[in-house]
């Protein structure tokens, strides 16, 4: 319940320029995974060696699956939008001020205020790579909660829409928490829940093909005394819950993994689970499409300065094995202030990357990173705004073929809390692999900035796999409209597609600048600057004095860049 609460209250204090606390959270709903309250490691205490044994973990327990019920998304979708005389309207598009190379962003208004009055706004959203649909979801947030399918063009699917517990079954307002996922392996949706007062219970809906709005099994799981918060990842083999509960009136964390063979069978099953300490670990999805690894991770703590690695082996299997390992990394944050509970982590195949707000004493900004779990190091970047407030942070990265990683960031700023306007950043990097991480100032990355009037800090984003043009995410925020309602906007943003180093011309020629421009698979596009300022002057006259985007940075294949020519008219001296 604490974790219910503290998302409920926490855009109203933020509204009020209240943060930090203890236990005080980031309102950030992200796809695959959702976070709870947690209690940091103490800020004094001392981070143990990089060399520790991990710990063995035993099982605890048992999660206990009953056989399926199929219901379809759309049949249901219409049948409540028929009884509440609700029609589908056309997506309202909203224009978006994108910095240069940040490629192929499309946005659109998602759910929406009038879709679920009761909703609070806090989207979370998954999207598929079967011909274009974007599934998308409000968190119940102990109201209600909401679903809905959208083409990628923002066109409304499936008849609309409906509430969380119209979907799967369960009663009025008895959604908790709510997870969504996408398997690209086998093309289909998964939504995972935490639901019922009475007889609480977890549930995973899996779509029985490929259609979001076609059929589903529901699933029901039995864990510990009442589960009241579940997040999810997965791997190839398995979906990997992590599920707030308690045992004997003590508050703490089931980890577990489902085979998915047997969820997308509908067949009853029994797996083992690992109850360990409230340390709200997430688990972390392993690459879009999913990879096939050894082990999978989930990642906890607040990370002060001090994480806890855990990794769980033989998913899938009936016995699969747990360890955890302390992992430390980062500035420690002062003692008083505080910081969220990392979102969604994903592995890609040796790194478990993650984000969260935190206060260093001079405002929140965001810190992400990577753990790297073959040395259990970590290597973290911070995000700040250039003035007030970063915060509510998400990523998604998956690895490419070329061995790099293609990451993408999304957080929200604000000039100071509580202040407007709101800013919504997405940005797109191709780490190669080892290397310092770059902050908000590189200049050589793609960021697309949206302004917004939002009415909670919340952010979410999913890899889009199997894209043709490059790398893809779709991230999803609340915003506010001018006539005083709330909506979400559903972003998706293409990276860098077979990237390529731009040359440095600054100082060449106009001819010897495009040349070179055009020999790595770029297009130039000159700029004739008549009047001295800026760089441009006598010296420089007749050059290139100005690129963008700078020497070295990474960019599209074919994209175009921007030079400046000076080309001032000199007098000669008489």
């Amino acid at each position: 319940m604490h974790r219910v609460l503290s998302m409920y209250i926490t855009p109203v204090l933020r509204r009020l320029g209240v943060r930090g606390g203890a236990g005080m959270l980031a309102l950030a709903v992200v796809a695959v995974a959702a976070q709870t309250a947690a209690g940091p490691a103490p800020a004094s205490a001392a981070p143990r060696p990089a060399h520790a044994q991990p710990q063995v973990i035993h099982p605890g327990g048992r999660i206990h699956v009953g056989a399926a019920r199929v219901v379809s998304f759309g049949t249901r979708a219409k049948a409540w939008q028929a009884r509440h005389h609700q029609h589908t309207a056309p997506p309202r598009r909203t224009a978006s001020r994108v910095t240069p190379f940040a490629a192929n962003t499309t946005a659109f208004n998602g759910i929406g205020q009038g879709d679920c009055p009761l909703c609070m706004a806090e989207p979370v959203a998954v999207t598929s790579a079967n011909g274009g649909q974007i599934l998308e979801a409000i968190s119940p947030d102990d109201l209600t909660g909401f679903v809905k399918v959208f083409g990628k063009d923002g066109t409304a699917l499936c008849g609309g829409g409906m509430p969380l517990d119209e979907f799967l079954g369960v009663p009025r307002m008895d959604v908790r928490s709510v997870q969504l996922q996408y398997d690209a392996a086998s093309d289909q949706f998964l939504v995972e829940a935490a639901a019922g007062t009475t007889a609480p219970k977890v549930l995973i809906a899996s779509t029985t093909a490929h259609d979001a709005c076609g059929t589903w099994h529901v699933s029901s799981l039995s864990v510990g005394d009442g589960p009241s918060f579940v997040r999810a990842g997965q791997d190839a083999r398995a979906v990997l819950l992590s599920v707030d509960t308690s045992t004997g009136g003590t508050n703490v964390t089931d980890l577990a993994a489902v085979p998915k063979a047997d969820l997308y069978a509908g067949t009853p099953l029994s797996v083992e689970t690992f109850t360990i300490a409230n340390n709200e670990p997430r688990p972390a999805t392993a690459g879009s499409p999913a990879i096939s690894t050894p082990a999978s991770y989930f990642l906890g703590g607040e990370g002060r300065n001090q994480y806890v690695l855990y990794t769980m082996t033989g998913t899938g299997t009936p016995a699969p094995g747990l360890t955890s390992q302390p992992i430390s990394g980062g500035a420690p944050i002062p003692p008083g202030n505080d910081s969220d509970n990392i979102s969604a982590p994903a592995f890609d195949g040796s790194r478990v990357w993650f984000t969260q707000g935190v206060n260093t004493g001079n405002g929140f900004s965001v810190r992400y990173g990577y753990v790297n779990v073959v040395t259990d190091s970590m290597t973290e970047g911070q995000i700040s705004a250039a003035a007030g407030v970063a915060d509510a942070a998400s990523i998604a990265a998956s690895p490419n073929a070329d061995g790099t990683v293609s990451v993408f960031l999304d957080w929200l700023t604000e000039p100071a809390l509580g202040a407007v306007p709101v800013r919504d950043f997405v940005k797109s990097f191709i780490y190669p692999g080892s290397g310092p991480l770059p902050g908000s100032a590189s200049s050589d990355q793609n960021v697309a900035i949206f302004d917004v009037a939002n009415t909670s800090f919340a952010s979410s984003a999913a890899m889009d796999p199997g894209t043709a043009n490059g790398p893809c995410a779709v991230t999803a925020q609340p915003s506010g409209l001018t006539d005083g309602t709330w909506t979400t906007r559903v972003r998706r943003k293409c990276g860098l597609a077979t990237p390529v180093a731009m040359p440095s011309v600054t100082g060449d020629t106009q001819a010897a600048a495009v040349s070179a421009v055009q020999a790595v698979g770029l297009t130039a596009s000159v700029t004739d600057v008549t009047t001295e300022g800026g760089g441009c002057d006598a010296t420089t006259t007749g050059t290139i004095f100005a690129q963008n985007p700078p020497p070295a940075a990474a960019v599209s294949f074919g994209a175009p860049v921007s030079l400046s020519l000076c080309d001032l008219t000199l007098v000669p001296e008489m």
